[in-house]
């Protein structure tokens, strides 16, 4: 045999075997279905589908109960080191971001709103009904907002579902100025 044929013959075998890989894979692919079946599920036997059914399905937690026993449980005082003298206002900042990262913890996700909706969270208006801030906390006032060592509220500035700014006026009592003291949640997405 010359050169000529091998090569020859040899891409006749290459052409071959890419028209059979090409045949055989157009009879191994799924057909299309029609437009009205192309968002329905795979075709289940009755008896698959009575299988499926009968998988038992997660129950719902258990509401909240009103027993005092329960709900001592579920009381934190997470500020109780907040505004200390012996502590600096930077300290004050990283005790609140320590609060907000145990709550995304529990929920995946951080209180959203306004500062009122926000420490209402807190102070147990959420699914859990978990108190982080007692209602007699020294850190809220009259309104019940959460304050700084020099009696201003903090500005909770939601920057997502997973990250808050927190923001102290500082000694001058005025947001965004100079001496505010500032820190950012780092929690994130789960």
């Amino acid at each position: 045999m010359t050169p000529k044929f091998k090569y020859a013959n040899f891409a006749i075998a290459v052409i071959a075997l890419l028209a059979g890989g090409i045949y055989l894979g157009t009879l191994l692919q799924p057909t299309p279905r029609p437009p009205e079946q192309a968002n329905k599920g795979p075709d289940l036997s009755p008896k698959e589908v009575e299988r499926i059914r009968s998988i038992p399905k997660p129950k719902a937690p258990s509401p909240p109960t009103t027993d005092k026993a329960a709900t001592t449980s579920t009381r934190i005082n997470a500020l109780a080191q907040l505004n200390q003298p012996n502590n600096d206002p930077q300290t004050d900042i990283r005790i609140i971001e320590h609060l907000l990262e145990q709550v995304h913890t529990v929920f995946h996700e951080l209180p959203t709103g306004e500062h009122d909706e926000i420490v209402a969270f807190l102070r147990g208006a959420n699914p859990r009904g978990i108190q982080y801030i007692p209602d007699n906390d020294p850190n809220l006032n009259d309104d019940g907002k959460v304050i700084d060592r020099w009696g201003t509220p903090f500005f909770f500035h939601t920057l997502s579902r997973h990250r808050i700014e927190v923001r102290s006026a500082g000694p001058d009592q005025l947001h965004w100025s100079e001496d505010d003291v500032i820190t950012e949640s780092q929690a994130t997405e789960s």
